[in-house]
């Protein structure tokens, strides 16, 4: 089974957040202080992996805590594949809470859709760049 992205979806919302907030500025979608805006609202509704464990009683807060500074040893190591490798839970434990975890936390495309705004037609082709740059960083990931 594939590693579980976890350091990643504790530290932003989404993968590649960053780069999705620099396209949309670059192409014209947002300006920087709406980008700001947008940006904030995301992240205002994102729960870390290790609070969602502990309300789901699978891990408690010692074993979150002993968690993170084994990550800090091994920065490396995601949150997730450390507690499945030390036996705390399952790979499909920490796979529905992420699920849990990108469903309470509204997509940034779903906010640029809702806005008025965002002027549609230049959001869609601004969008196909951002898909993509995605899908460079697949094939970068699986050539290198």
């Amino acid at each position: 089974m594939q590693p579980v992205d976890v350091r990643e979806a504790m530290e932003e919302p989404l993968n590649g957040t960053n780069e999705f907030w620099r396209i949309m500025v670059e192409g014209g979608v947002l300006d920087e202080r709406l980008a700001g805006e947008f940006r904030r609202r995301t992240h205002k509704k994102w729960t870390p992996l290790g609070q969602i464990l502990v309300e789901r009683r699978i891990l408690d807060i010692s074993q979150v805590m002993g968690l993170l500074a084994m990550q800090a040893d091994e920065p490396e190591m995601r949150l997730g594949d450390l507690a499945v490798r030390e036996g705390m839970c399952t790979s499909e434990q920490i796979s529905a809470a992420l699920v849990e975890q990108r469903q309470a936390c509204p997509h940034p495309i779903e906010l640029l859709l809702e806005d008025r705004r965002i002027e549609k037609a230049g959001f869609f082709t601004t969008l196909i760049d951002y898909v993509r740059w995605l899908e460079g960083q697949l094939y970068a990931s699986r050539v290198g």
